[in-house]
This record gives C-alpha cells, sequence and structure tokens, in this order.
C-alpha cells in the first residue's frame, strides 16, 4: 500500500481560487482606507492652514482675511504666508512640495476664507477637490465621493 504525500492539483486550484476570491474582496476596501487615510490628512492640513490665518489675524489686530479691514501692516492670509508664520515648511506650498496626494489653495474675502484641497494624481478620487471653510466646515461644493468626507 502507497501512501500519498501532498496534495492533489484539484486540491491546489481550489486554494487558490479562494485566496483570489478573497483578494477581489480585500483590495477595495484596502484602497478605500487609504483614500480615506489621504483625506483625514488633508482636512488636519486644511485645519493647520485656517488656524494660521486666524493666528495671523489675532496678532496683527485684522478683523478680515484679506489684509484689507484695519491691519497692523500689509497682512495676507495667503497660503504661503499662512505656511511660514505657523511653520508648515513645504508641506502644502507649491514650490518644493512635499505632499504629493495633495494641492492646497486658500480663497479669501473680507470675512470669509475658504481652503481647497485638490488630489494628485490618480487614486480612486483623484482630481477630487476637498472644500474647507473659515468654520473648518466641509461645503458642498466638494466633489469627494461620500464615504471619503
Amino acid at each position: 500500500m502507497r501512501r500519498s504525500r501532498g496534495f492533489t492539483i484539484i486540491e491546489l486550484l481550489i486554494v487558490v481560487v479562494i485566496i483570489g476570491v478573497l483578494a477581489t474582496m480585500a483590495v477595495p476596501q484596502f484602497q478605500r482606507a487609504v483614500e480615506r487615510a489621504k483625506v483625514a490628512k488633508a482636512k488636519n492640513m486644511m485645519a493647520l492652514i485656517l488656524k494660521g490665518a486666524n493666528m495671523i489675524r489675532s496678532q496683527n489686530n485684522c478683523n478680515q482675511y484679506d489684509g484689507l479691514g484695519g491691519c497692523a501692516g500689509d497682512v495676507d492670509a495667503t497660503i504661503d504666508n499662512v505656511v511660514n508664520y505657523v511653520e508648515l515648511g513645504t508641506l502644502v506650498t507649491t514650490e518644493g512640495d512635499t505632499d504629493n496626494d495633495w494641492t492646497y489653495a486658500t480663497t479669501r474675502a473680507a470675512n470669509a476664507m475658504t481652503v481647497t484641497a485638490t488630489r494628485n494624481g490618480g487614486g480612486i478620487i483623484g482630481g477630487n477637490t476637498l472644500v474647507v471653510n473659515e468654520n473648518g466646515e466641509v461645503q458642498a461644493a466638494s466633489t469627494l465621493p461620500a464615504w471619503a468626507r
């Protein structure tokens, strides 16, 4: 009587098919988790930009974001001024950008400011934007899928 050692080809094929099915279910969930983490990073950076703009306003006795409302000196809450003020370095600036996932921009008016983050490159949400107002609220104009907001 001969003892069988190992698996048959059918058993191996069944295992490969099961692994393939599990992988096809897991990969999209992993990609979404990665994108949600990148959105969280953008929201955090946008919150820092808004806090920096408010710090500039407070320190310079400004009552407006655009530097025209009785500020001490010519202060404007542009993204470059904010980045330099709160020492974010090259994290959000356009030159020497180390944040390859997002591009940030500010829009300022007298008593309002929005920060826009645009997703660079590919990924599930590539090219979409996230818009946050001066109160840190995500605007309806954001084009991110609901699961990513």
